[in-house]
Formats: C-alpha cells, structure tokens, sequence
C-alpha cells in the first residue's frame, strides 16, 4: 500500500527521466504529480473548463471560464439553471480556490393565503482543490464546502481550451465568445 509519503520513483520515458510522486486524492486513490512543474496563476487566465460538480446524489457539469481579473464566467450548466450566478477564482502553488455563488428562482405566485409564493435563494459554495497536469493541460479535483455545513461533494475541472478554440473553425469568434451566445454571467 502507497503512502502519501511514498518515495520517487523515477521512470524512463521516451528518451527523458522524470521523477513523479504520488499524492492521495481524497478519495483513497492516489494521482501522479509531477515534480518541478510549476502552475503560476498565469497559466489559468482566460481558460476554458469543464466543471463537474457531485454534490449528495447529484451530479452537474458547467462550463466555465477562468478570467484574467480573477472572475469566473459561467456557461452552459446540464444542472439546475441559476437566474444569476457569480464566481472567483484563486491559484497559490498546487493548491486551487472557487467561490461560487448561484442565485436561484422558486415557488410559484401564491394563489392561497398559505402559500409561500415566488421566492429566490442563493447557494454559496467553495470549491478547494489540488491542481494536476494532464498532458499540456491543467485538472484541479477537490472537495466542495458550503460555509454552514462543512464538505457537501466533490469536484473535478480539466482544462478545455485547445478543444473549445480547436473545434470552431473561426477562432477569434471562439475566443470572444466561447458558449456560442448562451452566456449565462460574467
């Protein structure tokens, strides 16, 4: 059995050594990190990622994009659609930081005097995970936290964007707009 402590273990690939230490992943697996890489806050400004949040039973993916002044742009979700949502972001070594908050529409206008009628909520989650190269591109898997109750889920982000700019024939319409006109904030 691995121990997050386990030694180097160094591996000869194509030609290149390189050395990778295992790191556990919060789940009782273990993921190889490679040494030496360093992730600056650079590297994710005006990225595009996929972000699969699973949270109780459910599971969500949203795309979303990493802005320069430190925001987050949210794009197509396959979860529930917030009415607003608004988001930043934070990098320091290998570790990553999310805050996202959703803003949400319930009820339906009260026909009775007992019922509640239309209301919105808002659900604030942090998002704190540890950031893993994958090939030239960037994962950050972590846990979910929401300030009241403590972990609540999951998440996984991969970076996206030589995929989104790859498959759009006109690039610079993809880097300008990389949801295809349904922005859901910025």
């Amino acid at each position: 059995m691995l121990s997050s402590t386990a030694a180097t273990v160094t591996l000869l690939l194509a030609g290149h050594v390189t050395a990778f230490i295992p790191h556990s992943n919060h789940l009782g697996g273990y993921v190889c990190r490679q040494r030496g890489v360093s992730l600056s806050a650079a590297r994710f400004n005006e990225k595009y990622f996929q972000l699969e949040e699973l949270e109780d039973k459910e599971t969500a993916t949203t795309e979303i994009l990493l802005k320069s002044d430190n925001t987050v742009e949210f794009g197509e979700t396959d979860g529930p659609r917030p009415i607003s949502c608004t988001g930043t972001w934070e990098h320091d070594e290998d570790s990553f930081k999310l805050v996202l908050n959703r803003t949400f529409s319930a009820g339906r206008s009260a026909s009775e005097s007992t019922d509640v009628g239309e209301f919105t909520f808002t659900v604030n989650r942090t998002l704190n995970g540890e950031v893993t190269s994958v090939g030239d591109n960037f994962a950050v898997t972590g846990s979910i936290n929401c300030e009241d109750i403590g972990n609540v889920g999951y998440f996984n982000m991969i970076d996206t964007t030589d995929e989104r700019l790859g498959n759009n024939s006109d690039e610079t319409g993809a880097a300008n707009n990389m949801f295809g006109g349904k922005t859901m904030s910025s």
